[in-house]
């Protein structure tokens, strides 16, 4: 049956005029309502990844979005592991630059056995949809004396908003988990497009036996320097530091894990000569004097010392008095909107990279309340 619109026009007791619109049956048209299903979306979903790695390594853990046909502009999800075995540094998370947002990733519970995470992918000014992929990244670090097993990882409190800022109904989320080996196919890739022909079956096997020989000579010296340049090399506690260096065991894609001391805080990847870069965020924390800072691919590859030179700025103190005010938070919210620079307020640029962000002026809020530490 075809359908035919109607339009009547309502008043209600508050004087407003409503249009509606109703549809009346007429004859031969089902096809018009059978369409309207196709249309909704599926069931969004939050992803956690599984990944493998031996006693001691540390490994990349994404999660991921997979949107459904749904509008999606931010999310917020916890993830709760076991603690005596694996350990995720907040900071070492970090969001995909293609989402367009930034990521907040606090300590929500720590318990005996287990520790819980909270991640918010979030922006105030960036409303467009996210698209499917790598939502955000973190370091995952397996202790070393954990037993080869697989550990999960909780996924919880999963939560999505369309660019209008409604709750977005139809979403769950998928767990994964760290499995822990002692044999990593690292190279379990490569014999994989060997095998359409016997032949090349038997001449991968014996490559496998010739790497071992080729990790001890000293000719894999020259394409592998130890040296690290870093841009400052010495800083005041939370100041953002550049970092370089070659190695031909990240060259092509590979990549390598940076630490601050002995805590993972960022990845870097090589071209195809094995240069890589990357930034490093000195922890707000970290007590004057000397550190190092290692670039570690399997072994470590490369290292430099790092002096901070005095505890980081009281984040919010604009005018550096020792306090943080509203009004200073004020002036970094306009900062955010738009409406003034970054350089009006140096010091709510936590992790001087420029711009300040909405976790930088929660901090600020934080010492408006709780003062400045001493």
């Amino acid at each position: 049956m075809l359908r035919r619109s109607v339009t009547a026009r309502l008043t209600v007791s508050t004087g407003i005029a409503i249009s509606v619109a109703l549809s009346l049956p007429t004859r031969t048209s089902a096809q018009a309502a059978t369409a309207t299903p196709t249309a909704t979306p599926g069931i969004a979903r939050i992803a956690v990844r599984t990944v493998i790695g031996r006693p001691g390594d540390t490994v990349e853990l994404p999660v991921s979005l997979i949107s459904a046909g749904n509008t999606i502009a931010g999310t917020a999800n916890d993830i709760t592991f076991d603690k005596t075995v694996l350990s995720i540094d907040p900071t070492s998370c970090s969001v995909n630059p293609a989402t367009g947002k930034f990521l907040l990733a606090t300590l929500l519970s720590d318990f005996r056995n287990t520790r819980t995470l909270r991640f918010f992918v979030q922006s105030t000014a960036d409303t467009n949809p996210i698209p499917d992929g790598t939502l955000y990244t973190c370091l995952v670090v397996i202790g070393t004396s954990t037993l080869p097993g697989t550990y999960t990882l909780t996924i919880k409190n999963t939560q999505a908003f369309d660019p209008d800022g409604d709750k977005v109904i139809r979403l769950t989320g998928s767990g994964g988990a760290v499995v822990v080996s002692l044999v990593v196919p690292d190279t379990a890739t490569p014999t994989a497009t060997a095998t359409g022909t016997g032949t090349a079956t038997v001449t991968a096997t014996p490559s496998v036996t010739a790497t071992p020989t080729s990790t001890p000579s000293p000719t894999a010296t020259p394409g592998c320097p130890h040296s690290l340049a870093l841009m400052p090399a010495a800083g005041l506690a939370g100041v953002r530091v550049a970092l370089s260096g070659r190695c031909n065991l990240v060259q092509a894609g590979g990549h390598a894990t940076v630490y601050f001391d002995d805590v993972p805080k960022t990845v870097v990847n090589g071209d195809a000569n094995g240069a890589y870069a990357g930034m490093l965020t000195v922890p707000h924390d970290a007590a004057n004097g000397s550190h190092v800072i290692r670039v570690v691919a399997g072994r470590e590859i490369a290292a430099a010392d790092f002096d901070v030179l005095g505890p980081a700025p009281c984040v919010g103190d604009c005018n550096s008095d020792g306090t943080v005010t509203i009004d200073e938070v004020l002036l970094g919210e306009a900062v955010v909107r738009g409406d003034a620079q970054a350089a009006a307020c140096v010091s709510l640029d936590a992790d001087n990279d420029g711009s300040i962000g909405v976790d930088e002026l929660l901090v600020a809020l934080t010492h408006v309340l709780d003062g400045c530490a001493p």
